[in-house]
């Protein structure tokens, strides 16, 4: 029998689709990450302290988790069998358009939209990430892609790996 976990949202015994805790759940109510590591080599990432990987690993580059498709497979319908359709946002310990093969990403987001849910991402990648805008439902679905600043010698500094804006810098005025 599936039941809900005690946050209300995420599926008892799901493991590859689950409910972020503390402050990340404002982004999003359900989360999935399918790869382990980066490569965007942000300075101020919390993540590899928060799931016991050396830096030098994590920022070495992303690696998909093994046989992640299959498990995010059995976790979707046992969400689906709960008519559970919230946003499944990639990825709060990687980044969905790593500077590496992002290959799976894709298969994720039509996986979880097969479901009946809704996807929503946040990425460093930049135009990397253009590849799968066409998944996106705007009534539906959400998208976001930060850059640090248009400077981008600053970007450089905090996010070794990230997109850059790819100008020089400028300085930004308000709209009278």
């Amino acid at each position: 029998m599936l039941t809900l976990n005690p946050d209300g949202i995420s599926v008892k015994g799901c493991h590859h689709i689950y409910a972020p805790r503390g402050q990340a759940g404002e982004y999003s109510p359900l989360a999935c990450n399918p790869y382990r590591g980066c490569g965007h080599k942000c300075a101020y990432c919390y993540v590899p302290p928060a799931i016991h990987m050396h830096r030098t690993y994590f920022d070495a580059g992303a690696i998909p988790r093994k046989e992640f498709l299959k498990h995010l497979e059995r976790d979707a319908v046992r969400y689906r069998d709960l008519a559970i359709t919230e946003q499944v946002m990639l990825s709060f310990t990687t980044d969905p358009y790593h500077p590496g093969d992002t290959g799976l990403t894709r298969d994720v987001l039509q996986l979880i939209q097969s479901h009946g849910m809704g996807i929503c991402t946040l990425t460093k990648g930049g135009t990397r990430a253009l590849r799968d805008i066409d998944l996106f439902r705007p009534s539906r679905d959400a998208f976001a892609s930060t850059i640090t600043s248009l400077d981008d010698s600053f970007s450089q500094t905090w996010e070794r790996g990230g997109a850059i804006a790819g100008g020089p810098p400028r300085r930004l005025t308000s709209v009278p």
